[in-house]
């Protein structure tokens, strides 16, 4: 029998793994009040009550630039990250210029929404 070794070092075996797979996936589809959730923070060891969810996600420049507001208990907090990596041609810098020019705007506007959420 195929066993996994879980965080805390015991092993476990394929049925319990099935088992740990069903609730997270069940967890992780349960719908909330946010409609941009996408249940990644619905963390199946914990009480519902305590339960992370995305308000908000975005992106910019096609999802190069990925951002998300989450409410854990009552407290909202913002969360980016940047994609990609690659050559570029000097012209393909002058059309990131041009997009990202909108950039801070659109960081503005997530600020603006994060704080909507928190008030």
């Amino acid at each position: 029998m195929n066993t996994v070794a879980n965080l805390v070092g015991t092993n476990m075996n394929d049925v319990s793994r099935t088992e740990i797979d069903s609730l997270w996936t069940a967890a992780r589809n349960t719908p909330c009040k946010y409609a941009e959730c996408t249940g990644d923070g619905h963390e199946h060891v914990l009480p519902e009550s305590e339960w992370s969810h995305e308000a908000v996600n975005a992106s910019f420049d096609g999802g190069i630039v990925l951002s998300s507001i989450s409410d854990r208990l009552g407290t909202f907090t913002g969360d980016i990250s940047f994609e990609g990596s690659g050559e570029m041609t000097a012209a393909e810098f002058r059309d990131a210029a041009d997009t990202y020019e909108a950039f801070p705007e659109w960081l503005r506007s997530m600020a603006d929404r994060l704080d909507v959420l928190a008030a």
